[in-house]
């Protein structure tokens, strides 16, 4: 077998040869802070692409990919999603940012009904935290009717009214 990178023969299990592999380890370690920047950058831009593999990857090992791949969301999909939903949690109506997806406003892809596929009519974009809670199936009324006033209070602040301050802040959940 032939390294990737040199086309020599291969002296390791990889791809690559040991001497190009201290090439790539040396070149990772000299340009760790560009390569991070580079990959952030890589996942800001292809958001929609990596929620689609993800949901694929997931469908598939849950068995519940559908027969008719047709209907399966697209990063295309998912871009018009948001643009409709206005860059907006469906429950909760925060706005969701795509930089980081885990932290509580990040952009995911809530299933309706979890025992079917990531299907374009089963599929809405919710927070992080609306779609870990389950708050679409109405059990977790109470949580998102906190949540809705708390967002309400912090859009009073931003758009600087007057008496905010003098309000009782809600505690943080």
């Amino acid at each position: 077998m032939n390294c990737a990178r040199c086309r020599k023969t291969c002296d390791t299990k990889y791809l690559s040869c040991s001497a190009c592999l201290q090439q790539q380890r040396a070149y990772k370690k000299e340009n760790n802070a560009r390569i991070k920047i580079i990959n952030r950058r890589w996942k800001q831009v292809n958001w929609a692409r990596r929620m689609v593999s993800h949901s694929r990857g997931s469908d598939a090992l849950y068995n519940r990919l559908p027969a008719n791949m047709l209907d399966y969301i697209t990063p295309e999909y998912l871009h018009r999603l948001r643009d409709a939903q206005k860059n907006r949690c469906a429950f909760c109506t925060i706005d969701m940012q795509h930089h980081h997806r885990k932290l509580h406003d990040g952009i995911t892809v809530q299933r309706l009904v979890n025992s079917h596929p990531h299907e374009k009519q089963n599929c809405l974009l919710a927070c992080h935290s609306c779609n870990c809670r389950r708050v679409e199936t109405g059990c977790n009324e109470p949580y998102l009717k906190f949540k809705r006033g708390r967002l309400y209070f912090e859009r009073l602040l931003k758009d600087g009214y007057p008496y905010a301050t003098s309000l009782r802040r809600p505690r943080i959940f």
